[in-house]
């Protein structure tokens, strides 16, 4: 995708021998994942999230049936459907983040998603609102440890360069998360009345 490159098509081939060393007695996959790539046009659009969202789940879905008739099962099968993922999102230009979402999450009177409850909470994060970011953890994922590990994975994974904003957002929401996360409670060093 930063090669300005967006997947067409995506093929799981089984490339791999059973009898290979590497796949007894182990979850190897057995599948190679082939990619059909074209230039994304300079005037690609600007995705909308709900909108791509959509898409994606309409192609994952289509493709993962094409897959499942063709034979692919296991973890081949879980593997091939990010191929139809990238093709759904790959060709838009941009998808817009928390700081572009703020606002139009402000209106929201629930979350549907995980994406949407990070992405307000991150934007609460950076105006500093603390109270309302505490609330809105509490009434959504943050008491979810797999929101929170979703936060680091993506944390870890975006560029410094092209979406600076973003990771630091993201790490600042991390780095606080004990003093606005659901459930906290302050730890001491002393016990009470002062014994270790």
């Amino acid at each position: 995708l930063k090669a300005g490159l967006y997947m067409t098509a995506s093929w799981p081939i089984h490339t791999e021998m059973q009898s290979r060393l590497r796949a007894q007695d182990s979850a190897a996959l057995a599948s190679s994942i082939y990619m059909v790539c074209r230039k994304r046009p300079a005037d690609a659009p600007v995705g909308e999230l709900p909108a791509v969202r959509r898409e994606i789940e309409a192609r994952v879905r289509e493709r993962l049936a094409q897959f499942w008739e063709a034979g692919i099962r296991g973890a081949d099968f879980f593997m091939s459907a990010i191929g139809p993922a990238v093709e759904a999102f790959g060709r838009y230009a941009y998808l817009p983040g928390p700081a572009e979402r703020g606002p139009e999450l402000e209106r929201a009177e629930r979350f549907d998603t995980m994406v949407d409850a990070l992405h307000y909470a991150l934007w609460l994060w950076s105006r500093n609102d603390l109270k309302r970011l505490s609330a809105h953890l509490e009434a959504t994922y943050g008491g979810n440890e797999a929101f929170w590990q979703v936060a680091q994975a993506i944390s870890e994974v975006l560029p410094e360069k092209d979406q600076e904003k973003e990771k630091m957002w993201l790490q600042g929401l991390l780095a606080g998360r004990r003093t606005y996360a659901p459930g906290h409670r302050q730890s001491r060093l002393w016990g009470e009345g002062g014994e270790p």
